[in-house]
């Protein structure tokens, strides 16, 4: 998974995501991400505009189901924007 910061959400930013290669992507049911902090997190899918349910899994890890139509997800922590895709081999 990688992270990619943006000072808004724009369309430009899924085509510069597509670009990277998705493979094995069946093989990933949930998505986890360590933040170390206390502001609020929102997670949206960048294609379908789907919300997932975050959970805090312990202090500071969470996780959301991944669903296999989105090509990455739209991550909000506090005022921080991040389009999060993942990468395999």
């Amino acid at each position: 998974m990688t992270k990619f910061k943006v000072e808004e959400f724009e369309d430009q930013y899924i085509y510069e995501l597509e670009r990277i290669g998705r493979y094995g992507a069946d093989e990933v049911e949930n998505i986890y991400m360590f933040y170390l902090g206390f502001r609020e997190i929102s997670v949206e899918g960048a294609r379908k505009g789907d919300r997932p349910k975050v959970e805090r899994t312990v202090p500071f890890l969470y996780h959301w189901e991944m669903d296999k139509d989105n090509d990455a997800y739209k991550v909000t922590i506090g005022k921080e924007k991040y389009y999060f895709a993942w990468l395999f081999n």
